[in-house]
């Protein structure tokens, strides 16, 4: 049998882009009788072969997978991608480069690459089809299972509420017309309402957190959920379950380490072992911060110890939800433990200072945003041999400093008292939100303080427009659309994670397109 034959031995990224300028410039070579590593069997089934040697390569850099993908496209006719499995990197890592290949070259040029799984035997791997035997003695073609058919790519859980609604219109706005969007909430006839608003096909989902039958359709009829009901403390581990349960991936807009601590230490093996990611904090908290550090940290060497501080300044009002949420934090009894979502090492005690590179006057934040930032060191393991983060707020003059004090002291004061609380309540109920005149005026600035040692600090920046509403939609639909468009190319896989480490680089380059600013002074 002939066989028009390329054959790629690929071990780094540099030589991906040595060989697609090559098959540019270079005919395909001659045809030859098989090729070596093949068993006969696969080519018998592919008389058409072209070889793709996946050994010591980098599959988690973006660059080669888009490498990977001219490579393919340009050796056309490729019936065969072989992984070779065990030579430095996890098969499970060789899949998602594979996949990531062939979803967008099957779009153009259909079916025209698999999966060649040269250990079957040591690996037993889950793409290795159904029907193969474990105990096959000689290298198989396989193509990985296809992902079981979903109504939805995603779901928005809660979505006529005030910001579920929002979430809702930016997907309807910015996603690709072949993602498939559903609502989702108690009332059906308040979802039609929502749906007529959004000017796009969309469906109906009734589901309520009460339900866990309806939840676990919910799930298993969609690809991501990405659920604006709160407090999560009290609502979201329903949906979490569910989504862990019936395969699908999940995301919020929490902003409460209770609730975040409860997740990983309930969820984040199963997560793992179903390979479903589980996102908290796809928002104002934490997104800014999360890829704000890690933005940073590439402005930094990382063979030292670095230390980041981040000052946030910004203008902008809460929705009657965001009251509700903030209100049942304030009055929760602390945790009996230190969380898990927070690591021991790397914490850095906050204090009220003056930083002298900004100007400004620092005031200890004590939001979610420094756990989530320590959490996504731990899982990269690539933010220098130590690390640390303090999150403030900016002011411009000390006596700020003691207004903001004095607020804050009066909001847990009248969180605490039931009365107070209650008329809080009554005065933001919710669903309720700012009008689009006041968003227009809210805005949100970051300013991260980097150090690599004793160096000389780095200064970076996150901005943007209304934090609270239309940038956390624009935050959480834009990290729904990554693990729908881009789920292959994310580091994590599966378990209790962060944006920035499951999704952080593709995720800062889908922001920046939507408008929000990452900048290095």
């Amino acid at each position: 049998m002939q066989h028009a034959a390329a054959v790629h031995a690929v071990d780094d990224v540099g030589q991906l882009d040595r060989e697609v300028e090559e098959l540019g410039e270079r005919q395909r070579p001659a045809a030859q009788p098989g090729v070596e590593g093949v068993p006969a069997e696969v080519e018998q089934d592919h008389p058409q072969l072209s070889v793709l040697l996946l050994q010591r390569a980098r599959p988690d850099h973006p660059r080669q997978v888009q490498a990977l993908q001219d490579l393919v496209l340009a050796a056309q006719p490729a019936s065969l991608v072989r992984v070779a499995a065990g030579r430095g990197q996890p098969f499970q890592h060789h899949r998602a480069v594979v996949r990531g290949v062939d979803r967008p070259v099957e779009r153009e040029h259909g079916p025209v690459v698999q999966v060649f799984d040269d250990e079957v035997v040591t690996h037993g791997n889950a793409s290795v089809s159904p029907g193969l035997a474990r105990e096959t003695r000689y290298p198989r073609a396989v193509t990985p299972p296809a992902a079981p058919v979903r109504d939805w790519d995603i779901t928005v859980f809660g979505a006529t509420g005030f910001v579920g609604r929002l979430c809702a219109a930016y997907l309807a706005a910015h996603a690709p017309p072949e993602v498939r969007i559903a609502v989702a909430g108690r009332s059906r006839d308040k979802l039609a309402a929502v749906a007529a608003e959004l000017g796009r096909e969309v469906g109906i989902v009734v589901a309520d957190t009460g339900d866990d039958a309806a939840l676990a359709r919910m799930a298993a009829g969609t690809r991501v959920v990405l659920t604006t009901v709160g407090p999560y403390v009290r609502y979201g581990e329903p949906v979490v379950r569910a989504c862990v349960e019936q395969g699908a991936d999940y995301l919020d807009l929490t902003g409460e380490p209770a609730f975040v601590d409860r997740i990983i230490e309930r969820y984040d093996e199963a997560a793992r072992a179903r390979g479903v990611l589980v996102l908290p904090c796809c928002g104002f908290d934490s997104i800014p911060t999360d890829l704000g550090v890690l933005w940073t940290t590439r402005a930094l060497p990382r063979d030292r110890p670095l230390t980041i501080a981040g000052y946030m300044e910004g203008r902008g009002r809460f929705s009657g939800g965001t009251l509700a949420s903030a209100l049942g934090v304030l009055t929760a009894p602390p945790p009996p433990r230190k969380p898990r979502s927070e690591p021991g090492a790397g914490r850095k005690r906050a204090a009220i200072h003056y930083q002298r590179e900004l100007g400004r006057w620092g005031l200890p934040l004590p939001t979610i945003d420094p756990v989530i930032a320590r959490r996504s060191a731990r899982l990269r393991g690539d933010y220098g041999p130590a690390f640390s983060y303090a999150h403030y707020i900016a002011l411009p003059r000390i006596y700020h400093v003691g207004l903001a004090l004095a607020g804050a002291g009066a909001l847990v004061g009248a969180a605490k008292i039931g009365p107070l609380r209650r008329m809080l309540t009554r005065m933001n109920p919710p669903g309720s939100g700012p009008s689009p005149e006041v968003r227009a005026k809210s805005w949100f600035k970051v300013t991260f303080v980097g150090r690599a040692g004793d160096d000389p600090p780095v200064i970076a920046e996150v901005s943007g427009g209304d934090p609270g509403y239309d940038e956390t939609a624009k935050m959480a639909g834009e990290t729904a659309l990554c693990l729908v468009l881009q789920r292959d190319m994310c580091k994590s896989t599966g378990g209790v994670s962060t944006t920035a480490a499951a999704c952080g680089e593709l995720l800062i380059e889908r922001l920046q397109a939507a408008g929000l600013r990452f900048v290095v002074r």
